[in-house]
């Protein structure tokens, strides 16, 4: 299931700094090829796990643990490798940013997945694609409540991965925003896959999107691919993972609910294209969204490294 990763279109390298010491400005790093086979086998490893302990595969399972954690294992121990030292999440000689950068970054992070969701249910419900007499407004604000606590520190793991490591890591290198958001988006994707076919409930996924798991991991990937550009450019803007944390975290905890527990119906033709979670409506909408994000980071700035 690993894919293969997109050939590094390098610019000009950024001048030097301590921050991305080391940093190749080649075509081919050899140490990210590493990572991207890593995160992709992880969940593959994690079914192992299972079969091994004689454990059914679920969020519950230890093999959920290796999926999840083995990908940031390895991006401590390529960085230690790399640079010689464990950088923090947040160096100290990163580049500085505006007050204005950090403002689009946080704003981003908190309002996109609340006003995108809403302007999907709002568009679903003139078109006749969603029902929402229905909806219990009380019971999504209590499962979002609930859901953000653990999604800040799930998603914590996730964002040191995809973007403390393995975006900076790109960045640094000079590597082009759309190789950049194809390779890392691949990466991220093929790491999702095992989830989808093994470890998510099959009752959620159809609440979702009613169709096998394998169509369903197919769709999700291609919805993750489209929301990459979105997560690079709110960390670009900071360089710090903190942002994306925060944006994964109400992702998790605003988008699922509003697409399976809460009383809103979809039709079919709904799920596929308003769903907060798969529908092409949305993800349009989040690609367009980091598209915009990063033109107006670099014009603001000039190009943001």
């Amino acid at each position: 299931m690993t894919p293969h990763l997109p050939v590094l279109a390098v610019r000009s390298a950024p001048p030097p700094t301590s921050r991305c010491a080391g940093a190749a400005t080649v075509p081919f790093r050899s140490d990210l090829l590493a990572f991207g086979v890593v995160a992709s086998g992880a969940g593959w490893a994690g079914v192992a796990v299972n079969r091994a302990a004689g454990r059914p595969d679920s969020m519950d399972s230890p093999g959920s643990l290796v999926w999840l954690l083995s990908p940031l294992a390895a991006a401590a121990v390529l960085r230690r490798v790399r640079h010689g030292a464990f950088l923090p999440l947040r160096p100290a000689d990163a580049v500085a940013s505006s007050g204005t950068h950090r403002t689009l970054a946080w704003g981003t992070a908190v309002l996109v997945y609340p006003a995108v969701t809403a302007g999907a249910l709002g568009l679903g419900r003139a078109a006749g694609l969603v029902d929402l007499s229905r909806a219990d407004v009380a019971g999504l604000g209590r499962s979002i409540a609930t859901a953000l606590g653990p999604a800040l520190v799930k998603n914590l793991v996730e964002e040191s991965c995809w973007r403390g490591y393995l975006t900076e890591e790109l960045l640094c290198a000079g590597v082009g925003r759309v190789p950049l958001n194809l390779t890392v988006g691949a990466v991220w994707a093929a790491w999702h896959v095992p989830y989808y076919l093994r470890f998510l409930p099959e009752a959620d996924m159809r609440a979702v999107l009613d169709v096998p798991r394998r169509a369903f991991a197919a769709v999700a990937a291609g919805v993750i691919l489209a929301w990459t550009p979105l997560y690079t450019e709110v960390y670009a803007l900071t360089r710090s993972v903190w942002p994306g944390v925060v944006m994964h975290a109400v992702e998790d905890a605003v988008v699922n609910p509003s697409a399976m527990a809460t009383g809103i119906r979809y039709t079919r033709a709904g799920q596929w294209l308003v769903s907060p979670v798969v529908g092409a409506v949305t993800s349009a909408a989040y690609t367009a969204v980091g598209w915009a994000l990063g033109r107006l980071g670099r014009a603001l700035r000039g190009p943001v490294r």
